[in-house]
């Protein structure tokens, strides 16, 4: 659950400074991709036991959730700058 957190800030912290479309689609390969921090820690739930499993699926259904929400927040931000441009 460390690893999610700090997953979580660095994505954010990394939403907050993006300038570019590039940098939120970026973002969301290496965080939300399958390949990406959270599509790992998603692949790594098979080896937990069950009772685990349901915890650590919640905690990162929770993490993706808020992370979705910082990158579609970031998206408006990088459109309306655009926009005043």
């Amino acid at each position: 659950m460390q690893k999610l957190s700090s997953i979580e800030r660095t994505a954010v912290a990394r939403a907050e400074a993006a300038d570019t479309p590039q940098d939120i689609a970026q973002l969301r390969a290496d965080v939300l991709g399958k390949k990406g921090a959270l599509g790992q820690a998603l692949a790594g739930l098979k080896d937990l036991a069950p009772d685990e499993r349901k915890k650590a699926g919640q905690k990162i259904n929770e993490v993706k959730a808020r992370l979705e929400a910082a990158i579609a927040a970031a998206e408006k931000r990088v459109e309306a700058r655009a926009d005043d441009v």
